[in-house]
């Protein structure tokens, strides 16, 4: 939804004509309170728009930085993949993070499979 509609504004909108319609459906049927129900229909108002506008703004700076951290992987794994040495990053567990082209062909080489088994069994 974020991405469909990058306004905020627009956001309110369904949210904001239900309770249209729900404040009129109530000043039809009930019209002995009319003052609370005003009151009930502008803080469920203020109310919509916190929600949304707050949730707009948490999801733009997600989506922003997953943008700028996908875009470090790619500039990473480039300058990486550059480098003519034999380049594998491996997490504290041993997990495979990332494994250069050129140590790819290497393993191809030398016929070892890149199975997560051998390359722990390689490097334990």
């Amino acid at each position: 939804m974020t991405l469909i509609v990058q306004k905020w504004q627009l956001m309110i909108m369904p949210p904001f004509g239900a309770l249209v319609v729900a404040t009129i459906y109530n000043i039809h049927y009930a019209t002995g309170s009319l003052y609370w129900t005003f009151l009930a229909a502008g803080v469920q108002i203020l109310n919509i728009i916190i929600i949304v506008y707050g949730e707009d703004k948490v999801k733009w700076r997600m989506v922003w930085a997953n943008i700028q951290q996908e875009k470090w992987i790619q500039v990473n794994n480039l300058i990486l993949n550059n480098i003519s040495e034999n380049i594998m990053i491996l997490d504290l567990a041993g997990e495979t993070k990332f494994i250069s082209e050129y140590y790819k062909a290497f393993l191809n080489q030398c016929r070892i499979d890149m199975a997560q088994e051998s390359l722990q069994k390689l490097f334990s």
